[in-house]
């Protein structure tokens, strides 16, 4: 089993240009697998206004039961209950739809736009309900979380 924890790193602008992410001492990257981030917002893309306006920003993780206390002794990180992941998971990492047939979408917008009528291939095509044909949606956060607690 595993336990899942928010944890809580200090955000500051590099000299070159971007940012920099300073994480808890007890923090350690090979024994955590991180789900999300809180800065990331709509279609997971990181605005500037996100990355300007806090100093610190929050992350999901999961991590063993074993290795759970060498993290939980920081006043940074602490363990949320799935519920409380969940929520945050599903704001901080929102299900998009993406296109993973750019060439079929491309060419089904086009006969329409020409005012041809699409067929019920095509229409599944763009549809998201339809998986694998031209447009997918993004994992639920809760079943990518699922996932790293089994």
């Amino acid at each position: 089993m595993s336990k899942i924890l928010l944890i809580k790193a200090k955000r500051s602008k590099n000299p070159g240009g971007g940012t920099h992410y300073t994480y808890p001492p007890e923090y350690d990257s090979t024994k955590i697998q991180v789900l999300c981030y809180e800065s990331l917002g709509k279609n997971n893309i990181v605005t500037a206004r996100d990355k300007s306006t806090l100093p610190h920003e929050f992350l999901i993780g999961v991590v063993s039961n074993k290795d759970a206390p060498q993290f939980l002794v920081s006043s940074d990180i602490q363990e949320i209950q799935q519920v409380e992941a969940n929520e945050k998971g599903r704001k901080w990492r929102p299900q998009i739809e993406k296109i993973i047939d750019q060439e079929k979408v491309m060419m089904i917008f086009a006969k329409h736009a020409r005012g041809e009528e699409l067929t019920q291939e095509e229409l599944d095509v763009i549809n998201p309900e339809k998986p694998n044909l031209g447009l997918n949606k993004s994992q639920l956060f809760d079943d990518l979380l699922l996932e790293h607690l089994e």
